[in-house]
């Protein structure tokens, strides 16, 4: 079993963060069958037949999303820093007249940006991979709605995860 909740000493109500958050998705199927239908129109009898149709969806608990992991750092998003440098590289071309120089500025500073951005999201990853190690070893109680990793005073309230994790990312 796990650790003792820091707040109420008793351990009888603690399920692990990740348990409950995995186990709160369910796949659903609705399915109706076929349908048949009689009507009267203007003294005539019409009758009308339909096929069956089926639904499928995924339920989650409101327990669940609000223990969900820290979200995954986006992509590089190379675009704007593309948009950026090569348009920058295009209006110094129209003001000094020639095309070489201010593109071989622009690929530069491209490149330095490109750089710049994957040494950012490197360390977000970092950053990142240490939540969900924390994440993972987070407990939930029962009994007092609270998040704590065993051994630890610090305790958050399900609610605060989330802004916990998008400020140690931010």
């Amino acid at each position: 079993m796990s650790g003792e909740c820091p707040k109420c000493n008793l351990n009888d109500m603690v399920i692990k963060v990740s348990s409950i958050f995995t186990s709160g998705f369910s796949h659903t199927t609705a399915q109706s069958g076929p349908t048949l239908g009689v009507g009267l129109y203007k003294g005539k009898l019409g009758v009308g037949i339909g096929g069956g149709s089926s639904s499928s969806g995924i339920s989650v608990s409101e327990l669940s999303m609000r223990l969900k992991p820290p979200e995954k750092p986006k992509g590089l998003g190379c675009i704007i820093p593309f948009l950026v440098c090569f348009g920058g590289g295009f209006l110094l071309t129209i003001a000094v007249n020639d095309i070489v120089i201010p593109m071989i500025l622009g690929a530069i500073g491209f490149i330095f940006w490109m750089v710049r951005l994957k040494l950012s999201r490197d360390k977000k990853m970092e950053i990142y991979d240490s939540l969900m190690a924390e994440w993972n070893s987070m407990y939930y109680c029962q009994r007092d709605d609270v998040v704590f990793i065993p051994g630890s005073v610090s305790i958050k309230s399900p609610e605060s995860l989330q802004s916990y994790f998008n400020q140690k990312l931010s």
